[in-house]
């Protein structure tokens, strides 16, 4: 296209282009971009060049890039929420928050600044604006899935549309799935504080099963931990055990979701020597890399082992990343539940980092894990699923023990939210750390939460949630069920030296 192409051709091109965003075709469509002349004083081509680029993650680039297309055009909404959104992927939740609120008051109605302002309002822990946000999204939007959703996270009780007859007349209506699901998780909730518990159990099995029907995903969790088991023998980590980084900076908290790993970061943070850097799958990442670069089949730890250096390389790269997070400070508290699965990797990477592992009854943590709504997909599991999960983090977390005895710090959510004052002084210890009377008060720390914990960890410790379960298990029989028979298929392991 030339310089002079008129406008009408441009529209059809730029058009085409974000059919290819629609479909996730960003390297596509950005090599499309960067082909197209002519078209640059359209804000469309800035907005779906934002687009691109943050679909190939470069979020700096697109932001770059949407700031030029409000050049041309300050008072574009489209822009300013690709701005936004440009704010929310680089963790800039004050900033995102000041542009949405310029969207809003120039559309009240704006569905999607209303539901991001809302996403920044609570990571930076604004709870009063939060709520103010969902009245006045539900005065445009009274029976809108989400913001019910998050008005019940945020105990909003008095508002009319939560009662258990109004979703339920919403679920006679013909909704789109998401939207479905999303109500059955409010509806099992509202039925719970009615202590309606058989009626709640029904909803939340069928709001999981139902989500889980359109994540098009197999499950083979007993079957890769048993590979992964079997391949971290004692005999393959012997010759490695020094031959990671000697760093004793990170400090990495593992566990279950919703085990209490977003509490005990947000303890930490409160210390002047520890930043808590949020989940970051930076191990997960580097790990990742190096396996690929491995023949197909075979040991992947007997390959590794060969490959001494590569354990140091990787604490260097994840030392380099950390430390644009942290600062000055002399330790990072990484909070990543699903690194369980990766404490063989890390001890390996880091021998001198501490770990601490935390643990929380069974049923409560699944209860609460059928209950969180995950965004993430690799997070969603049906109630018979879920107890595989379970199994299968416990598994590992018995074979990390055996094979590196007395370098897990063992933490019981129970002890944590019962007894602060004797479990964080203790914990400190451990962790080689003095004692600091801020560590008693997470609910102060002004870090951004982007967890499922938002709102439990904005308020004092307490022991409210211990024991929750009990109430619900003779209607969770199900997930009782799987998590028995997940512990029988990976008892042999344990049967027999590691």
């Amino acid at each position: 296209m030339t310089p002079s192409a008129p406008a009408q051709q441009c529209q059809k091109a730029l058009t085409q282009i974000a059919a290819l965003i629609q479909q996730k075709h960003y390297a596509q469509a950005l090599q499309s971009l960067q082909q197209l002349r002519g078209c640059e004083q359209s804000p469309t081509y800035w907005q779906l060049a934002s687009e691109a680029l943050l679909g190939t993650k470069r979020p700096i680039d697109a932001r770059n890039a949407i700031r030029r297309g409000l050049k041309l055009d300050p008072n574009n909404l489209n822009s300013k929420m690709a701005l936004a959104q440009c704010e929310l992927k680089l963790e800039h939740e004050a900033r995102a928050v000041e542009i949405l609120r310029e969207v809003l008051a120039q559309k009240p109605d704006h569905w999607h600044a209303t539901h991001q302002l809302l996403t920044a309002l609570s990571r930076l822990g604004d709870m009063e604006a939060a709520r103010a946000v969902i009245e006045q999204g539900l005065e445009h939007f009274p029976d809108d899935a989400a913001l019910l959703f998050q008005a019940t996270i945020l105990k909003m009780f008095d508002l009319p549309q939560l009662q258990p007859a109004y979703i339920e007349a919403l679920l006679e209506k013909d909704l789109p799935i998401h939207d479905r699901f999303t109500l059955l998780f409010v509806l099992s909730r509202l039925q719970a504080r009615e202590k309606d518990y058989a009626q709640a159990a029904e909803s939340l099995k069928a709001a999981n099963r139902l989500k889980r029907s359109h994540v098009p995903r197999k499950i083979q969790l007993i079957e890769s931990t048993r590979t992964v088991i079997e391949d971290f023998t004692r005999e393959r980590i012997e010759p490695l055990l020094k031959a990671g980084h000697p760093s004793d900076c990170p400090i990495f908290i593992v566990g279950m979701p919703r085990s209490g790993t977003t509490l005990t970061e947000q303890v930490l943070n409160q210390h002047p020597q520890v930043v808590g850097v949020g989940e970051r799958n930076v191990i997960g990442t580097l790990v990742g890399q190096h396996i690929r670069q491995l023949p197909a089949g075979g040991s992947v730890m007997a390959q590794l082992a060969r490959k001494p250096k590569v354990w140091k390389a990787m604490g260097e790269d994840y030392l380099t990343f950390v430390r644009k997070l942290i600062g000055k400070a002399r330790h990072s508290a990484d909070k990543m539940p699903l690194n369980a699965n990766m404490v063989g990797f890390i001890q390996l990477i880091f021998p001198n980092a501490k770990i601490v592992h935390c643990r929380r009854d069974p049923y409560d943590t699944l209860l609460s894990c059928l209950q969180a709504h995950f965004n993430e997909e690799r997070l969603v599991f049906s109630p018979e699923e879920w107890g595989q999960v379970y199994a299968s983090y416990e598994a590992l977390m018995k074979h990390w023990d055996r094979l590196f005895p007395g370098s897990i710090i063992h933490l019981d959510y129970e002890q944590l939210v019962s007894q602060p004052e004797e479990t964080i002084p203790a914990l400190l210890d451990k962790l080689a750390l003095p004692h600091h009377p801020d560590c008693l008060h997470p609910e102060r720390s002004k870090a951004t939460i982007r967890t499922a914990s938002i709102a439990q960890v904005r308020s004092p410790i307490n022991a409210g949630s211990v024991g929750r379960s009990r109430a619900w298990m003779p209607w969770l029989k199900e997930v009782e069920e799987s998590l028995q028979q997940g512990r029988a298929q990976l008892q042999d392991l344990f049967d027999e030296p590691a």
